[in-house]
């Protein structure tokens, strides 16, 4: 049972860790207005829009001078963390401590 849980758990964090480090790349390249129309920067705007689908529309993006503050992906980095949080506590009772 305990190589399960740990098994679950380091597949969570890496997935957790994967999406959100997606995110912050996102909220960079958003803010240094990043030219969409490059192949990387198009790519991972598309996987990124696939996990922010479900709050697509709660908040508008902020335009400056420079860019955009990228709310809707800071918004998905803060749910999908307390989503995972979740997740990782409901492992730890299944499983136990």
């Amino acid at each position: 049972m305990k190589s399960i849980k740990r098994f679950l758990i380091i597949i969570l964090s890496n997935i957790v860790g994967f999406i959100e480090t997606l995110f912050l790349i996102r909220i960079i390249l958003r803010a240094l207005s990043a030219n969409a129309g490059v192949l990387v920067v198009y790519w991972l705007y598309r996987v990124t829009d696939v996990f922010l689908v479900p709050i697509q529309g709660i908040f508008s993006n902020v335009a400056f001078r420079l860019g955009v503050i990228d709310v809707v992906a800071i918004t998905g980095m803060i749910l999908y963390l307390i989503v995972f949080a979740i997740i990782f506590k409901i492992i730890l009772v299944i499983f136990g401590n």
